[in-house]
């Protein structure tokens, strides 16, 4: 590539020279031709377009402008380049206005190339400011050529200046045309490149502000979906423990009450047991409180099973399979023989009400009355699998209205489970088609729990420990001597939280001579304190306490006096409650409406189980009258 700066333009007399010159000159506008392609710098072939006008006009100064045609009436010319202005005149010509006494702007009024041949000759520039300025610098003649775009645009002007007046010639013209056209054309693409730049950053703006839009409303979507997520979790708790507290209520106050109406009964049938018709009342009234009793029973139960709280999963998914049977639907459980699984409340709840539901529907739509629930533990998951051989339903098929069989209402109950086991890091996976039944398996991780050491015992929520040397040998020497039936009556320890109940209890055994209560405890902390002081030989306990509950008390009363006899007591005596209380270390459970016929019964039975030579064995019992 040929510079610029090294190259002349010589111009010999005659043909020959004439010729030559025009070589040079092609030569010169060639290279500024290769320039514009390769040079990717628009500044630096703005100067070098300057330094070839220069050059082929033979002139001593020269600038190149561009048009601002919304800049002002007429438009402006801003100086892109120049060669030859001391930095004063360059700085004051930056902005030349359509209306200025200059070559440059009468060209970009009229639009046609003006030629000065002396300034101080110039008719438009006599006596103006313009004038002084040029002379000043050094100017006395100038020319200005319009640089017209292919589409016909005027995009900027080149104009070259001589310190002495001077006429181009011809050929100096028809050369300056040439780059006047490659400089229009250089205008014109970085007009046009400089648009595409706008437009290119414009889009890029665009696009990052709708990428950053798309990322904001995106973690606002997921956000809110974990927070829906997180909402499912706690209505699905709130539910629960709503249905907890109902069950509370009903068990602490309407069946205490009912128990204690029984226990009242129980006593006037005693009495009053010569009394045919009264008795016969009496029997009648306890029949409607024994039915009454085992509605809200069974009412509790439905409302937040006792055993899932008490018991675990496992245990609830036993009561579940037994009792879909009131919905004529036969239910086959799965479980580990020995599965001691511990779950959070959120997760047990979950699984054991997304069960239940699966197992209403399975009721309700699959028309086949059998269902299967299998519960397995492996690789840190806990899976339950419900599967029933019925009507199946097309998992594709849009839930566009109810179906006559429910298939609507089923989707958006296993659309429900599916987002609340999402909520809690599980999967819920739904296997059916028309007549091929339905399986769905639900899936959440478990970490299991340490298994507790040889020598302790786990009830409940407590650990106790089991220390075989808490004064064991002065427990066992109380309990001969002090707590022994033949030294007195039976030494009774009442332990319930509902006062009521303590008052129908106590009303009941102080009916019998042979036995004593001693003291009463309103929850099993209360009871584990007093038993030193009162020393009793039986104590009779409430299963379900707040604090402490009777399994918990049971466990540490007995592992430091083991030979108190303890009978627990509960509105809901069932297997698993009684299998709790007996490996607690309690003799038996009875139900509470059954206290009044069975209580004393058991207390003998107990007692002189483990005293057979006892006064107590011997003797009859004798009632107190007592008011009802």
């Amino acid at each position: 590539m040929t510079n610029l700066n090294a190259t002349s333009v010589v111009r010999p007399s005659g043909d020959r020279a004439q010729l030559t010159a025009e070589l040079a000159s092609a030569e010169l506008l060639q290279n500024i031709s290769t320039q514009l392609i390769h040079e990717n710098r628009v500044e630096a072939l703005y100067e070098k377009i300057v330094d070839a006008a220069v050059m082929l006009m033979r002139s001593d100064y020269g600038t190149m402008q561009r048009h601002y045609p919304q800049r002002g009436r007429g438009g402006q010319l801003r100086l892109l380049a120049h060669r030859g202005f001391p930095p004063q005149a360059a700085k004051a010509w930056k902005w030349a206005p359509a209306d200025a006494p200059t070559t440059c702007c009468t060209a970009l009024r009229t639009g046609k190339r003006v030629i000065v041949h002396d300034f101080e000759q110039c008719d438009f520039m006599a006596g103006t400011e313009a004038l002084r300025a040029h002379l000043q610098v050094g100017i006395r003649a100038a020319q200005s050529t319009p640089l017209i775009s292919r589409s016909g645009k005027l995009v900027g002007m080149i104009t070259t200046h001589w310190r002495q007046p001077h006429t181009p010639s011809e050929l100096d013209i028809r050369l300056l045309d040439v780059l006047a056209r490659q400089a229009a054309d250089l205008l014109e693409r970085s007009k046009t490149e400089a648009r595409l730049r706008k437009r290119e950053e414009e889009l890029q703006t665009f696009t990052e502000r709708l990428e950053r839009l798309v990322n904001e409303r995106t973690q606002e979507l997921l956000a809110s979906k974990e927070r829906l997520r997180a909402l499912a979790t706690e209505l699905t708790l709130t539910e629960q423990r709503e249905r907890q507290r109902l069950a509370t209520d009903l068990h602490d106050h309407l069946q205490q009450l009912l128990v204690l109406g029984k226990l009242k009964l129980g006593q006037g049938k005693r009495v009053a047991h010569t009394l045919s018709e009264y008795a016969d009342v009496i029997g009648q009234v306890d029949i409607v409180l024994s039915e009454a009793l085992q509605y809200t029973r069974s009412l509790v139960a439905d409302l937040s099973p006792p055993v899932l709280r008490d018991h675990g999963l496992s245990a609830g998914l036993k009561w579940l399979g037994e009792n879909m049977k009131k919905h004529d639907l036969t239910v086959t459980i799965n479980v580990p023989e020995r599965d001691e699984l511990k779950l959070p409340e959120d997760q047990a709840v979950l699984l054991f009400q997304s069960v239940r539901e699966l197992l209403i529907n399975a009721a309700k739509y699959a028309g086949t009355g059998e269902a299967r629930v299998t519960l397995e533990r492996r690789n840190g998951y806990i899976s339950i699998v419900v599967r029933d051989e019925g009507n199946g339903f097309d998992l594709g098929a849009p839930p566009i209205a109810e179906a006559p069989n429910g298939t609507l209402s089923s989707k958006f109950g296993l659309f429900s489970i599916r987002e609340r086991m999402k909520a809690l890091g599980g999967t819920s996976a739904v296997d059916s088609a028309p007549g091929q039944g339905t399986t769905v398996t639900l899936t959440l991780p478990f970490k299991p729990t340490i298994e507790p050491k040889v020598g302790t015992a786990h009830f409940g929520n407590v650990l106790i420990k089991q220390q075989a040397s808490w004064d064991s040998a002065r427990s066992k020497a109380s309990a001969q001597n002090s707590l022994s039936p033949t030294h007195g009556p039976i030494r009774v320890l009442l332990v319930d939280d509902h006062a009521m109940m303590r008052q129908g209890l106590r009303t009941v055994l102080d009916g019998y001579v042979d036995l004593e209560v001693v003291g009463e405890a309103d929850d099993g902390h209360e009871a584990i304190a007093v038993v030193e002081e009162l020393q009793p030989t039986v104590i009779v306990m409430d299963l379900q306490m707040p604090k402490k509950n009777g399994i918990e008390a049971t466990v540490a009363i007995k592992a430091r006096h083991p030979d108190i006899t303890v009978i627990g007591l509960s509105v809901n005596a069932d297997a698993d409650n009684a299998d709790a209380m007996r490996k607690a270390g309690a003799a038996m459970l009875l139900t509470k409406e059954a206290a009044v016929e069975q209580l004393y019964a058991a207390i003998k039975e107990t007692v002189c189980a483990r005293n057979p030579s006892g006064a107590f064995a011997k003797k009859k019992p004798r009632h107190k009258p007592s008011a009802i």
